[in-house]
């Protein structure tokens, strides 16, 4: 299952996988929780992957919340973090500013809001 997650990650920059369903996300409004942030040089790897479900796969049990990673092309890392999915764009934002985060991203039209 990680060498697949691996593989969407890096042929489509990122992914929202609940570990729980073990299915991508599809829809809906992505924020993540700020203290579960990790930050990786270059590619993702599935030790990468192994190693923050070890430190936050209690959180990544808990309803709603999905395992997120995207490649940022502009200073060439990844970030996992622990995403939870809203139905609408103000509770994400709202979850977004309590969480110090910088945007939210719409799995419905895959675009990004800053904040």
């Amino acid at each position: 299952m990680l060498n697949s997650l691996v593989n969407y990650i890096k042929a489509n920059g990122g992914a929202t996988y609940n570990l729980n369903s073990n299915n991508y996300m599809a829809s809906g409004f992505m924020c993540a929780k700020a203290e579960n942030e990790a930050v990786i040089d270059g590619q993702v790897n599935v030790a990468h992957l192994e190693q923050y479900i070890a430190k936050y796969g209690k959180d990544l049990q808990e309803p709603n919340a999905n395992l997120g990673a995207w490649y940022n092309t502009e200073d060439g890392k990844t970030y996992l973090d622990t995403s939870y999915r809203f139905e609408t764009l103000e509770e994400a934002v709202e979850f977004g500013r309590k969480n110090n985060q910088l945007a939210i991203f719409n799995l419905n039209t895959y675009e990004e809001y800053r904040l």
